[in-house]
């Protein structure tokens, strides 16, 4: 049941989490009393767990009792840190309060760029050298030095550059020379940004060159692990079911055959234009280990949840006797604002013992 609590929380129905725990949900209570202490609200916390534990149930007298320690160190901790406040303000400082020393890369966003092309984005970007990334190129080109930028996306390792500008570009209005920006790097052999290009094609309403550019690239990939999914991805919102139906089998047939994975993006397909029983069916492997008979349907539930059918999951969950299947039904019903639906399916069951 903690997914399914956890779930409620997440999507602001932490009331409802509090009045189930106040009514006897362990499970409720002891999520809801995690999250008040965290916010601080350590009485809150408390005044949620004390009728359980007052009644000698052990889980409950553990929590608590783990609940007060913690309150206990952490004022501590914060009694010494206020009587020696000089210990840290330069301990607490990184690499953000670095970034504003004043003279380094010249505090020329160019040259900090530069600093990162030479390897800073090595292992990928995340969040935040993300959020930095925008904010660099926003001062570019807010000083007019949109040249500067280009002249960096001549440079070996300018993918995210490119990524990221290509977006400022469109979000201004001037899609054409994103596409322009981004083509660059979708028609080299790697086609290192062709989703997000395609993706931007058919924003621009050119589908079907999209489609062209992504079908071409399943061939060029010894396994279509992106074009693929991104032309079953398109048939949510684009008449090419048939076309990828198609190339699918076309894939299967110049490689190894038909492979499971290639049967789940077909799968995919058939899924998103309604014909359940047919993408059941490609799931169904009579040549891969014993699973149990309601995996395929399982399967397909998660694809269409990846997808954002959320609706058709569930309806498809209700059809699996499962425990695991009805948590995740419980949990998607939650995602879907049906709170009350959630709840009995989950079958929330009071522990608190009576005194």
């Amino acid at each position: 049941m903690e997914a399914v609590v956890s779930t409620l929380m997440e999507c602001g129905y932490g009331d409802e989490v509090r009045r189930l725990g106040e009514e006897g949900d362990w499970g409720c209570a002891s999520v809801w009393a995690a999250a008040s202490a965290d916010r601080g609200d350590v009485d809150a916390a408390l005044a949620m767990l004390d009728p359980f534990a007052d009644t000698g149930w052990w889980p409950a007298v553990v929590a608590r009792n783990r609940l007060v320690a913690d309150a206990e160190a952490h004022a501590a901790a914060s009694a010494a840190s206020a009587a020696s406040p000089a210990a840290d303000v330069r301990s607490l400082s990184g690499p953000a309060d670095a970034e504003r020393e004043p003279g380094r890369w010249q505090d020329d966003p160019e040259e900090e760029l530069r600093f990162h092309l030479a390897g800073g984005w090595s292992w990928g970007l995340d969040d935040v050298a993300a959020a930095r990334l925008d904010r660099l190129l926003a001062r570019l080109i807010a000083e007019g030095r949109e040249a500067d930028i280009r002249k960096l996306l001549t440079e070996p390792g300018s993918l995210y550059i490119a990524s990221r500008y290509a977006s400022h570009l469109e979000q201004r209005g001037d899609r054409a020379a994103a596409l322009d920006v981004l083509a660059v790097y979708a028609a080299t052999p790697a086609r290192l940004l062709l989703p997000e290009y395609t993706a931007m094609l058919t924003r621009a309403g050119r589908v079907e060159e999209a489609v062209d550019l992504l079908c071409a690239a399943a061939f060029d990939e010894a396994e279509p692990v992106t074009a693929l999914p991104t032309l079953v991805r398109m048939t949510a919102d684009h008449d090419v079911a048939d076309r990828v139906l198609a190339l699918i089998e076309e894939v299967a047939n110049r490689q190894e055959g038909m492979t499971f994975p290639l049967r789940e993006q077909r799968a995919s397909v058939l899924a998103l234009r309604g014909e359940t029983d047919a993408a059941i069916a490609e799931l169904t492997d009579p040549d891969g280990p014993r699973m149990p008979p309601w995996w395929p349907r399982l399967h397909l539930a998660h694809i269409l949840t990846n997808f954002g059918r959320r609706d058709e999951a569930i309806a498809i969950l209700a059809t699996i006797d499962d425990p695991g299947a009805t948590i995740e039904r419980a949990t998607l019903l939650v995602r879907q604002g049906r709170v009350a639906e959630a709840i009995t399916i989950a079958r929330f069951r009071p522990t608190r013992a009576t005194a």
